[in-house]
């Protein structure tokens, strides 16, 4: 029973209470029975293939151009406000080794080279900021990629693949939904000219793990169904969707000890993709410096765009333009 208290300096909880609450919720985290052939079987009866990927050695260089970006938010009395840094990476995959210019060590990519973009600007109008701040993100990305794609034209260097950090299906439907046109022109532009992939670190979707009657990810869900290099393929509007489990491999850091399979989600926009999954997943399996979801060249674009500060450059802007906080920022103490 609840019973209120007077309020004084001396404030206290229930701590038999939430010790009980901690060993009942424990109870309810044990792993429940899995049939993993049952829902094998209920997967291919709705028409899903459960297939296998080749690790296929790609017969040239392989040019990549991958972008990522941190962008961050000011909310003011009356404006909000926003940074942005962006980062272009173009890199070659090629079968010899070459010396990582961040760390050293050896790397199976020659040519790196980049490019930053940094802008700031208003929110507007302001409302929704969340839903804009991240179609802002998005825009920014895709029109770097362009920026630097027609460099690289310029040059005479076509990539063979435009990597993109995140979901290409959650990004567009969120352009689309907010009438983001200049972004979605961005986008249609790229795909016209060469396959954009989407490399998700994590992904939160559970539609067909809910499907299948599991409460999880749809990535957990086929970590337990599906064998070692198997891979299953689903569309949603232009884009297609795969979950994959990639093989163990070594790493230089485990002392000859092969790390796990691993089971990722990767977006291609063109229907004949099978060949450039079968590439994709050789290069990561030649990877040997850290075990990630995402290959060599989108996990330094997102390492570079963190070695700015962006909130910095916000309160920089607002400072030196006096602009007026909101109520909650401006409580001061004399204590």
């Amino acid at each position: 029973m609840f019973k209120l208290e007077s309020l004084t300096p001396d404030y206290r909880f229930d701590a038999v209470l939430l010790e009980n609450r901690i060993k009942s919720l424990g109870r309810e985290l044990v792993d429940k029975k899995f049939d993993r052939v049952e829902c094998r079987k209920k997967v291919e009866e709705c028409g899903f293939v459960l297939d296998k990927v080749s690790l296929v050695e790609p017969g040239r260089g392989v040019e990549f151009l991958a972008a990522d970006s941190s962008i961050v938010k000011e909310e003011l009395r009356y404006m909000a406000l926003w940074a942005v840094h962006c980062v272009v990476l173009r890199g070659c995959f090629d079968l010899d080794k070459h010396r990582d210019p961040l760390i050293g060590g050896d790397i199976r990519y020659k040519n790196l080279m980049y490019d930053s973009f940094i802008d700031a600007g208003q929110i507007k109008p302001y409302q929704m900021v969340d839903e804009q701040i991240n179609n802002i993100r998005i825009h920014q990305e895709y029109k770097s990629l362009n920026r630097s794609l027609k460099d690289l034209k310029n040059e005479g260097v076509k990539p063979d693949y435009l990597l993109v950090d995140g979901s290409l299906i959650t990004n567009q439907r969120k352009l689309s939904r907010y009438k983001n046109k200049d972004a979605l022109e961005e986008y249609t532009r790229l795909k016209n000219e060469c396959m954009i992939v989407g490399l998700c670190e994590d992904s939160h979707a559970g539609d067909l793990a809910a499907k299948f009657g599991m409460d999880s990810t749809n990535i957990m869900f086929f970590d337990l169904i599906l064998d070692e290099k198997e891979y299953v393929v689903h569309k949603k509007d232009d884009v297609y969707i795969c979950h994959l489990k990639l093989p163990s491999k070594k790493l230089s850091y485990t002392g000859g000890i092969n790390s796990p399979p691993l089971t990722v989600r990767w977006e291609f926009t063109n229907k004949d993709f099978i060949m450039d999954l079968n590439k994709l997943a050789f290069i990561w399996s030649c990877e040997d410096d850290l075990l990630h979801p995402q290959i060599y060249p989108l996990r330094i674009v997102d390492y570079l765009t963190r070695k700015i500060k962006m909130p910095g450059l916000l309160r920089r802007i607002i400072e030196e333009n006096n602009l007026m906080l909101r109520y909650r920022d401006m409580r001061e103490s004399s204590i």
